[in-house]
């Protein structure tokens, strides 16, 4: 039998709007030619996803098997990014939402949030090694060290691996529903000091009340709010009315919400196991690992069910939408942080993501802008943007953390909170001299010198002024120590920050290999460094060093060069193996480098 529907899966974040302009379109008499691939090795992504076979003008089912989906393995996630990701998930607040950018840097905030959640000793003791809270006051304000009770919610354009790292872990427990009174109630009810951590999940007499005050229900249950109450989950599908009485079973009691006869039987046995039809994460579109498809693939259909692949327009903005109006997106996202990387950020707190000063286009914006003013939008909601302090550039290390630049892709005026490995700068509603120095206490201590100088020629700091002593040690020694301090200190199986979180696909002779090249490409990324390594390869005594014969296999390196080909190609590659070699012995374990 023919499919009747189909799950746009992967990628249903410009399909679904597209789709409402050419139905427009092919109503008015013009051309419109959709056309659909069949690929089983998509998992089928319910809800928003979901779409009818005469959504396309033609589908197409290649034979099977159907072509694998593309994969990006996870990348290594180094201390530096480790640090980062530490300090970002200090900023999340329980019961809150999570969106979370592209990158190793996100990897980073997942693992140092599940750390939190399970391994919370060992979380704290860092904290406290480098003093945290202490340094940072932000943290007590708006985030925590604590582990999450209610859990969070997912929000973000691209559905990570990680939101599904967080969902085995039970950390993405907060589930968010379609219908706005019901949200807008349990919002309420989240806020309200009065009453314990809401698992959003259970009805509950102060729920059933919420939406008595809101006018979602009357006091007085009457047939269409009995019916509506079953939709959402809140009364058990058996629960009937009659001439104003309540029966289930055994139990006949008054429609009156309010009655004390009623309110025990609704929490002894008139109350739905759970609330219908939750969401613990929306996304946009998806891309990651093959284990990540896996497991969306192997989920059981109520758990798939929790995530909902919908519009890229519905999920990066607050307007009104066809899925969902702004009031109901407001009371979704509560407590919001809206995690990103940037690639520089000026002293000022502009920051640069996409795009050089010379207008080479390094990147897409993608999302990024538009969480960043969502940030300022929504009550409770801030911006993170995270960024490396330095980077290897043309043989030297370079600051990311600049005075001024001639591109921006986030303007000043929407400066919020940036994360270094060095700490945590939070700029809004600050004065120009408050934020200099905020910013500036997080670069690389290499560089705040000629910061200083430049904010003070500038009239943005006082001529008097002195970071606090507390920022003048950001060297990568400094947090390194305190990470080796740490595993020292706490007997465990692993070390707190692995290079690889969760799954890694390369073998360990790729690995080998890809942290050979890292070095060789930046030992020759000036004409002096090139120089110099190339004649340090030449005097290497190749026949004393036990090569690697998995890792020259993986290179192409056979040890035999074409003759045909002349002396240059020859010495070309004679050069390029001399090379690995020196790379490869440079970055062994048991080596100096």
């Amino acid at each position: 039998m023919a499919p009747r529907c189909f799950s746009l899966s992967c990628n249903p974040d410009l399909t679904l709007d597209l789709n409402v302009e050419l139905n427009r379109l092919k109503a008015a008499g013009k051309p419109v030619c959709r056309i659909a691939e069949i690929n089983d090795n998509l998992p089928f992504m319910p809800n928003d996803a979901v779409v009818g076979v005469d959504d396309f003008e033609l589908i197409f089912a290649p034979p099977k098997p159907h072509s694998p989906l593309f994969a990006v393995p996870s990348m290594a996630v180094g201390p530096a990014e480790h640090m980062i990701g530490f300090y970002a998930s200090s900023l999340l607040r329980d019961a809150g939402t999570l969106q979370i950018g592209i990158g190793s840097l996100g990897t980073a905030l997942v693992h140092s949030t599940i750390l939190r959640q399970h391994e919370n000793e060992r979380y704290t003791q860092f904290a406290d090694l480098i003093k945290l809270q202490e340094r940072f006051p932000v943290v007590a304000d708006i985030g925590g060290v604590e582990p999450f009770t209610t859990g969070l919610y997912g929000c973000s354009e691209m559905l990570t691996d990680g939101f599904v790292q967080l969902m085995r872990r039970k950390i993405l427990t907060r589930p968010v529903y379609k219908d706005l009174a019901l949200q807008q109630a349990l919002h309420a009810l989240a806020d309200s000091a009065t009453v314990e951590p809401m698992l959003n999940r259970k009805a509950s007499l102060p729920l059933i009340d919420a939406l008595v005050t809101s006018g979602a229900v009357g006091r007085v249950l009457c047939d269409a709010d009995l019916a509506y109450l079953k939709a959402i989950g809140v009364m058990k599908s058996g629960v009937e009315l009659r001439e104003g009485k309540l029966y289930f079973d055994a139990y006949e009691c008054t429609a009156d919400t309010t009655d004390t006869e009623t309110r025990t039987a609704l929490e002894d046995a008139l109350f739905a196991d759970e609330l219908l039809d939750g969401i613990l994460a929306h996304g946009g579109f998806f891309l990651g690992p093959n284990e990540f498809y896996d497991a969306l693939r192997n989920m059981e259909a109520t758990e798939r069910s929790a995530i909902c692949m919908t519009s890229v327009r519905y999920i990066n903005s607050l307007y009104d939408h066809r899925l969902g109006t702004e009031q109901l997106k407001i009371a979704q996202r509560a407590q919001a942080r809206l995690m990103n990387s940037a690639m520089m950020v000026t002293a000022g707190g502009a920051a640069v993501s996409d795009g050089l000063d010379d207008g080479r286009v390094v990147s897409g914006v993608g999302g990024q802008f538009n969480f960043v003013e969502m940030a300022h939008q929504l009550p409770g909601a801030r911006s993170v943007l995270m960024l490396k302090s330095t980077r290897e550039a043309g043989g030297e290390t370079r600051s990311n953390i600049v005075f001024n630049y001639a591109h921006q892709t986030i303007p000043r005026h929407l400066r919020d909170i940036f994360i270094t490995e060095y700490g945590i700068a939070d700029t809004r509603g600050k004065q120009d001299a408050e934020v200099y120095a905020a910013i500036i206490s997080i670069a690389d201590s290499r560089f705040q010198s000629a910061l200083i100088e430049q904010a003070k020629q500038a009239g943005k700091l006082p001529k008097d002024f002195r970071l606090d002593a507390a920022h003048t040690n950001n060297f990568p020694s400094t947090y390194q120590h305190a990470m080796q301090q740490l595993d020292t200190s706490f007997t465990a199986e692993t070390p707190a920050f692995p290079p690889f979180p969760f799954d890694c696909a390369f073998t360990d002779t790729e690995l080998r290999v890809g942290k050979a090249l890292k070095w060789l490409k930046t030992a020759t990324a000036s004409r002096a460094g090139m120089a110099e390594t190339v004649a340090k390869a030449w005097l290497l005594k190749t026949e004393a060093y036990e090569v690697d014969a998995k890792a020259l296999e993986l290179m192409g390196y056979h040890g035999k060069w074409n003759t045909a080909e002349g002396w240059r190609a020859g010495l070309k590659a004679e050069t390029e193996f001399r090379l690995f070699l020196l790379a490869m012995r440079q970055t062994a374990d048991d080596t100096e480098a």
